[in-house]
């Protein structure tokens, strides 16, 4: 079933970050990729990796990783993070409690 989904920023004061893993259907090589905007929808940072031949979930997982590194690194503490793989994300949430610093939304 297709959705039609339209990106909005975070709040004020927030970092979006997005994130993707894709795994060719050739059987070649998977990537992610990941960017962090701010509330004026601004590109702030990014990156792409090349990774080995792996699950979906995996590499899904890793972009997540990934991505929230480059935030924490950047010194982003306020960070909404939007995953488009249900299973991670309730993977994540049942794995997190809700502290104030970290919400999790999902497509």
């Amino acid at each position: 079933m297709a959705t039609n989904y339209h990106w909005s920023p975070p709040n004020d004061g927030w970092i979006k970050l997005n994130m993707d893993g894709a795994v060719p259907s050739n059987n070649a090589n998977a990537s992610i990729g990941s960017v962090l905007s701010d509330s004026n929808a601004r590109w702030l940072c990014g990156c792409t990796m090349l990774l080995g031949k792996e699950l979906i979930f995996k590499i899904e997982a890793r972009s997540v990783l990934e991505g929230l590194r480059i935030a924490w690194d950047k010194g982003f503490r306020r960070i909404k993070l939007e995953c488009d793989n249900v299973l991670l994300v309730e993977s994540l949430l049942a794995a997190l409690y809700d502290n104030g610093c970290l919400h999790i939304f999902h497509k």
